[in-house]
């Protein structure tokens, strides 16, 4: 009888590691499809990307008017990662973030592209796939290939000339 559990436990050496390795091959950037699309299936199912692959949902709506180059954005938002974990809150210490639109600080590219397609006076949620975001690389608390959730309210369209 021991030498059949002994036999057992040998047969299953393989089988672990050959599932370990595959688990270890998985590509990262796989992971995060994975989980962005589980993540996207949960909470916005009807959601359909922009070209880019940018997913906005809108929850209210403003009465001003789009951005344009020149103008200083007054935002507010809340950034986490799919797995729910948040990383920024301008909320938090009641500090909107302004960005002058073509002006010399940049922002990631589905933050501007999501922000640039919003009125004054909108609500909405973006949701990007890291290739909008950090894409491989690391960025403080975020980590390399996450995709990313902004629940972004544009408060208020400054223009060039104020």
């Amino acid at each position: 009888m021991r030498n059949k559990i002994l036999i057992f436990i040998l047969m299953l050496i393989p089988v672990f590691v050959y599932t370990s390795c595959i688990e270890s091959a998985v590509d990262p950037e796989e992971q995060e499809l994975i989980a962005l699309n589980a993540y996207l299936l949960k909470t916005y199912p009807n959601t359909v990307p922009s070209k880019t692959g940018l997913y906005y949902i809108h929850l209210k709506s403003g009465i001003g008017r789009k951005p344009i180059t020149g103008d200083t954005l007054i935002i507010h938002y809340k950034g986490k990662l799919v797995s729910g974990k948040e990383f920024d809150n301008t909320y938090a210490n009641n500090a909107p973030f302004r960005y002058v639109v073509g002006g010399s600080v940049e922002v990631i590219a589905g933050f501007k592209e999501g922000i640039m397609n919003m009125y004054e006076g909108d609500t909405g949620v973006l949701v990007m796939p890291s290739k909008l975001a950090y894409g491989e690389k690391r960025n403080g608390p975020i980590p390399a290939y996450s995709s990313l959730i902004f629940e972004v309210f544009l408060q208020d369209i400054r223009p060039a000339n104020e």
